[in-house]
């Protein structure tokens, strides 16, 4: 998944539970929701209750959030490996493996 997918996914997903707790305009709402089903190719959230969509939306921007920290710390400890402290059974530098 590219970058600009992935942003594009977690600004969808913000959208979403917004718009589901504020519920002004139900039309956009629902055409948003069937795009997000075609874009995780999930086709139960319309079966969904209103709060299991909610608890859904929440928990799959938690996921997005977990997944986009991962990707900033790997980034980060690529650009300074000595920022990493490995334990003393895991060292790299120990060459018995």
């Amino acid at each position: 998944m590219a970058k600009d997918e992935f942003e594009k996914l977690k600004d969808d997903v913000h959208y979403l539970i917004v718009a589901h707790c504020k519920y002004k305009d139900m039309l956009m709402y629902d055409r948003a929701l069937k795009q997000f089903q075609e874009d995780i190719n999930y086709g139960k959230i319309e079966e969904m209750s209103y709060n299991e969509r909610f608890a859904f939306l929440l928990g799959f921007e938690a996921s997005l959030k977990a997944i986009d920290n991962a990707i900033k710390s790997s980034k980060l400890s690529k650009g300074n490996p000595d920022m990493i402290e490995w334990p003393k059974w895991a060292n790299p530098d120990d060459y018995r493996y």
